[in-house]
């Protein structure tokens, strides 16, 4: 998801396909075998929930978000410009493996 504002950067978070079918089971009950829209969507929305609790820590930047991108597959590359500021964090939790990156431009515009 894209930040915009008087900070700009990004927030991507990286799921297994393990990971993401249960995000669907338990945000919806639904249940796939495969990574299809609805699961696209479930992992889209929890992108948007996370960087919307880092819009709110973050008000004073007065940030808008991008829509969410989900890219799926193993053999991919992203381009994103190179922050100021870049985070990666590994995430353990009771569906599994995760990860959170945020990289983002301390300057201010304006």
């Amino acid at each position: 998801i894209g930040l915009s504002g008087s900070l700009t950067g990004a927030i991507s978070i990286t799921v297994t396909k393990p990971v993401a079918i249960e995000i669907l089971n338990r945000m919806t009950g639904i249940e796939s075998a495969d990574v299809d829209d609805f699961v696209r969507d479930a992992v889209g929305e929890i992108a948007n929930m996370v960087a919307g609790v880092g819009k709110k820590e973050l008000a004073d930047f007065e940030l808008q978000l991008g829509l969410p991108q989900v890219i799926v597959g193993e053999d991919y590359k992203v381009y994103s410009p190179r922050w100021a500021r870049h985070y990666w964090l590994p995430v353990h939790s009771e569906l599994g493996p995760c990860s959170l990156d945020v990289g983002f431009n301390v300057t201010r515009k304006g």
